[in-house]
Parts: structure tokens; sequence; C-alpha cells
């Protein structure tokens, strides 16, 4: 099995093209995106989800790991904009999704955990 890792700090154009493309040549290839439990993981995991156009499951930043993080008392509290733009978002993926995908469904609970703490967690201050 080819593994192959990618590491991104924030995500480009440039970048996205040539992942997509990467993805074009290997289809059986298989995603996963280790963002930050914050707005900023979340749409970073869209956009490449939506681009690549197949499942990108977290890893290990998810609804669980979340929840250990905050009973540690990790995190910091989310802006009320951080809030609205997670509501927005969550409503955007459950739109666009269709079908509710595995990948999709650890998307929504780490959101659903993100608003109802009310927190965020960026995993190199965990």
């Amino acid at each position: 099995m080819l593994k192959m890792i990618v590491y991104l700090s924030g995500v480009s154009m440039l970048l996205t093209q040539a992942l997509t493309d990467l993805c074009m040549a290997l289809p059986e290839l298989r995603s996963r995106h280790f963002g930050d439990a914050d707005l900023g993981g979340v749409r970073i995991w869209w956009h490449l989800r939506q681009r690549l156009a197949r499942a990108m499951h977290l890893f290990r930043v998810d609804r669980r790991w979340l929840d250990t993080q905050l009973g540690r008392r990790a995190g910091t509290p989310l802006r009320p904009s951080e809030r609205r733009a997670l509501e927005q978002l969550r409503r955007q993926i459950a739109a666009q999704a269709g079908t509710v995908a595995p990948d999709v469904q650890q998307a929504l609970d780490l959101v659903e955990g993100l608003l109802a703490s009310g927190m965020k967690v960026e995993q190199e201050r965990a």
C-alpha cells in the first residue's frame, strides 16, 4: 500500500492543485486530515475534501480528542464570530455533503463539540 504524508502549514492553491492531481492519478490513495480543532481546521478539511472529491477522515483531532483535551483544561474560548462561522459551516457541510459519509459525520461531530463546549484547541497548544 502506498502511503504519503503531506504537512501543510495552511493551504495554498498550488499545493491543493498538486494534491488534486495526485489523487486523480492514484484513485486508491486514501486521505486523512490532521488539522486543529478549530474553525480553520474544519474549513481546511472541508476545502480539501471538496477539492479532492474523496473521503478525508480526521486523523487524531476528532471529537474524542477534543473532549480529552478539554478535560485537561486545554483550549481557548471561541469568539462570537468563530461560533457563527462554525454554525454556518456546519449547515453548509450538512447541505452539500448529501448522504452523511463517515468522514463527514466525524467532522460534524467535531463541530458539535466545538459549539457545545464553546472552546477550540490547536494541536500544538494541547
